[in-house]
């Protein structure tokens, strides 16, 4: 796969297939027969791009970009869209072209969870490796965060960005949270007691930038903790051994958020239970009328329909549970997942699914502008 691929591959041209294919059935029924079909309407997601490496961020730049990298290393690229500048064909004339990067040298991310910071930036766990991976596309650049440094975290797994760009990684094996700033430097632990974590599987995190509240599914003990960036506890929903009724939950695994609510998946029950931002229960709704078999991962588009990562595809419901769409079928082409992970929006409106058995995390265009700057980590 090349590097960074602007493939711009219409999904919708799936069902515009499918749509023609049944009007030209119509087209021949015989006078008096029925009509009675339902219109296809097209899906409301259109396939950017994909991306696998760090290599598909770093590899695009040119040499005179990596020579001002060396002089400012904090600069940002002049421009994102940059051909070679003069300078970079003068080292062309003198230095011949560089050779075409080896695709082979660009070892897939093997990523867990992922989220986008306020700046554009993608954030992509990799507990194998013990790493985070900090995409900038906008300006090129490409920066780690490696967890075995100093031994600051053992598996890092979900992720998510205050409004200062701080990024917060939990720790599923020591129950808490580390914090970098936004150049990936360490800042202070969350959870942590006399050197334990007070967490047991941190599972999802959410922040929600403008109120500044921390939302965390503690999978393992059946809680959902709000916490200011400080790390004090303002609420803690369910209750000690899991329970089945309103507030209470079994195995609490994914959390997004939109507008003023929270949306806790409850992977033992297969619901969805919707608080406010102090833990108050709202109401609730079941995933598995649906069809669902396993949920990876939920995030929120800009018209607030929630997207559910399962199997080989994503599904859209409106929040209260009603089906609506999905896109995505088992595959290797743009567009097909061979088993999804994580998932999360920009504010642009696009989707960051990742694509776990094909390694590589694929970009989605949801239609309709931005309307919600609240970020969510799945």
């Amino acid at each position: 796969m090349s590097h960074y691929v602007e493939l711009r591959f219409d999904l919708r041209r799936r069902s515009k297939i499918v749509t023609l294919v049944l009007n030209l059935i119509l087209s021949g029924l015989a006078p008096g027969q029925s009509r009675n079909v339902k219109t296809i309407q097209p899906l409301p997601v259109e396939f950017v791009r994909m991306f696998s490496a760090d290599a598909d961020v770093h590899g695009s730049r040119t040499p005179c970009q990596h020579l001002r990298d060396l002089a400012k290393p904090t600069a940002p690229a002049v421009d994102t869209t940059e051909r070679p500048a003069a300078c970079d064909q003068v080292l062309n004339i003198l230095a011949g072209k560089p050779d075409p990067s080896d695709e082979k040298a660009a070892v897939p991310i093997q990523a867990a969870k992922i989220a986008v910071d306020a700046r554009g930036r993608v954030l992509i766990t990799e507990p194998a490796k013990r790493m985070v991976h900090v995409l900038d596309f906008e300006n090129r650049r490409y920066t780690r965060i490696n967890g075995a440094k100093d031994d600051r975290m053992a598996y890092p797994y979900a992720v998510a960005a205050d409004a200062a760009n701080r990024i917060y990684v939990t720790d599923l094996e020591r129950g808490r949270i580390a914090v970098y700033d936004a150049n990936g430097k360490f800042v202070k632990y969350i959870g942590r007691f006399k050197r334990e974590g007070l967490f047991d599987r941190p599972h999802s995190i959410a922040i929600d930038r403008a109120t500044g509240r921390i939302f965390l599914a503690d999978t393992a003990r059946g809680f959902v903790l709000i916490l200011d960036l400080d790390g004090k506890i303002l609420a803690q929903i369910g209750k000690r051994g899991g329970g089945d009724g309103p507030g209470e939950f079994r195995k609490p695994s994914e959390i997004a958020l939109y507008e003023q609510n929270v949306f806790v998946f409850d992977q033992q029950t297969s619901r969805i239970q919707v608080l406010d931002f102090d833990g108050h229960f709202q109401r609730q709704f079941a995933l598995a009328a649906s069809g669902l078999i396993e949920v990876r991962g939920i995030a929120f588009d800009a018209q607030g329909r929630l997207l559910v990562s399962t199997a080989y595809m994503v599904k859209g419901f409106d929040q209260e549970g009603k089906f609506l769409f999905d896109f995505g079928m088992n595959g290797t082409r743009p567009g097909d997942f061979n088993t999804t992970g994580g998932i999360c929006t920009d504010e642009k409106n696009r989707a960051y699914a990742i694509d776990v058995g094909n390694s590589r995390i694929q970009v989605f265009q949801m239609s309709g502008e931005a309307k919600s700057k609240t970020e969510a980590s799945q």
